[in-house]
């Protein structure tokens, strides 16, 4: 009950603190905290919903911590409620932060990072689950070698044999409880299934449960069905499943695009990338009118004028001496 006392209180410390909604205090990791330890989701949720445009800086300057303190319970919290792809969101702001050095914190948010990679994109390409190109060379280099258990798990899930990754569980068992991460762990060998299913759809039209279970890794076709049918209701793939005779067909996706549900997400998806647009051109426009970049602008001038003239010196120099 401890945490959950000071969820309130926190949250109008935020209000007190922004200077608008789309600020990052050095209060908001304190409330995404709260509400983890809490498993009190609902006032951070809207909060985390929100783009981040600003980091608010209260006294000299904002303590890093804070930023990725903050990406990395949000990543946490979204982990919590299944919303998978916006983990793989912050876990990655958190790991791809601007730095000259890497910190625990980082540490931890690469390890979440690419078993949720995993979920989100295991039916993808291995390099769907790198790190972007404007990653800091020193996450790659020191990151990496610091997470070997969990770089082995990536590669055994991409071998597409399932017995791989079971027997690597154990052998890591002990790390991965000590890093809260075993039921992640566990859910990365549940996705390694339902990706192997899903890219049968792309070679075959018709199989029987048990060829499919073959195929898989599974040991009965009982299990197939149970994971057939949690896909098709997730949307994941489109199958009808024959009782009669225990057979799958894979079916193409029946989407028209043109039901009212459909065309109402394509409209909220453009309203949300012109406001996006907006941002951008709002923060464009900020920085080119801030004082650290005029002055940047104007120094470089100096010293461009500078080497113009040294130059031109030289070559009248030049000039005089050759007549």
């Amino acid at each position: 009950d401890i945490p959950i006392r000071g969820i309130a209180l926190v949250t109008r410390a935020i209000n007190k603190l922004q200077p608008n909604p789309t600020a990052l205090t050095s209060v908001h990791s304190a409330l995404a905290k709260l509400c983890l330890k809490a498993r009190c989701f609902g006032p951070i949720l809207p909060i985390l919903d929100t783009d981040i445009t600003q980091i608010n800086k209260e006294g000299e300057k904002m303590d890093a911590a804070y930023v990725l303190l903050y990406y990395y319970y949000g990543g946490c919290i979204y982990l919590a409620v299944k919303q998978y792809e916006k983990a793989l969101y912050y876990f990655e702001v958190a790991v791809t932060f601007p730095t000259a050095a890497v910190s625990h914190i980082m540490l931890e948010a690469y390890k979440k990072y690419m078993l949720v990679g995993l979920l989100v994109h295991g039916d993808k390409p291995k390099d769907s689950v790198s790190l972007p190109k404007f990653t800091s060379p020193v996450v790659s280099k020191f990151l990496k070698p610091l997470c070997r258990a969990y770089v082995d798990v990536v590669n055994a899930f991409h071998l597409n044999t399932p017995d791989e990754l079971r027997n690597l569980i154990p052998k890591h068992r002990e790390l991965f409880e000590t890093d809260s991460n075993l039921g992640l762990v566990n859910q990365v060998l549940e996705a390694q299934t339902r990706a192997n299913i899903k890219r049968l759809t792309k070679t075959f039209v018709t199989l029987s449960l048990a060829d499919v279970a073959t195929r898989v890794g599974l040991e009965s076709g009982q299990q197939v069905e149970r994971e057939i049918v949690y896909m098709i209701k997730s949307g994941s793939i489109h199958a009808t499943i024959s009782q009669q005779d225990g057979m799958v067909r894979f079916d193409l996706n029946p989407e028209s695009y043109s039901s009212p549900d459909m065309l109402k997400l394509v409209e909220e998806n453009v309203l949300r990338a012109i406001s996006l647009d907006k941002q951008v051109e709002k923060l464009t426009e900020d920085v080119l009118l801030s004082t650290p970049y005029i002055r940047k602008i104007a120094y470089a001038k100096e010293e461009e004028d500078e080497r113009m003239s040294s130059s031109n010196m030289a070559v009248s120099s030049g000039f005089k001496s050759d007549v």
